[in-house]
């Protein structure tokens, strides 16, 4: 990732879900080569209804990363659903806290394609946005889960 692009993913607080969507949603929006996948979407919408801290629980051992993963709509169209999933080593059990969902009416083999490359872009930027503000997501936060 260049450092421009680093650089915009840099907070200075510790980020919610919601402040974390916005953020990843602001810097995938701007780039230019993905200016025509973009254009298919109805919306994107970063969820705000559950706003949560995103830190391990230090009270359990746990895996975190983020999905980013292309679903046929119910009753129409083709939507990405993105999350950070927490795995917990000791049950194997599964937790989620939403970061957004895209959506389009289309139904093309042409527009999965594009939801697919969105999913893919949204996955490496949110993973970065993780990676480079580590320290301030890993503050401890018994109310997360």
């Amino acid at each position: 990732m260049d450092k421009e692009l680093r650089e915009k993913l840099v907070v200075s607080k510790r980020p919610t879900n919601v402040s974390m969507g916005e953020t990843v949603k602001k810097v995938v929006e701007a780039l230019e080569w993905l200016k025509e996948d973009l254009a298919i979407l109805d919306y994107w919408l970063v969820k705000d209804y559950h706003p949560m801290m995103l830190s391990e629980n230090p009270k359990k051992n746990c895996f975190m990363d983020v999905q980013a993963i292309v679903n046929t709509g119910g009753s129409e169209g083709i939507y990405v659903d993105v999350a950070v999933r927490q795995r917990i080593y000791e049950d194997g059990s599964l937790n989620y806290i939403s970061l957004g969902t895209l959506k389009t009416l289309e139904d093309s083999l042409e527009a999965y394609a594009s939801m697919g490359r969105l999913a893919g872009v949204i996955t490496s930027v949110a993973e970065s946005f993780w990676l480079i503000n580590g320290d301030l997501i890993e503050e401890q936060n018994d109310d997360l889960f």
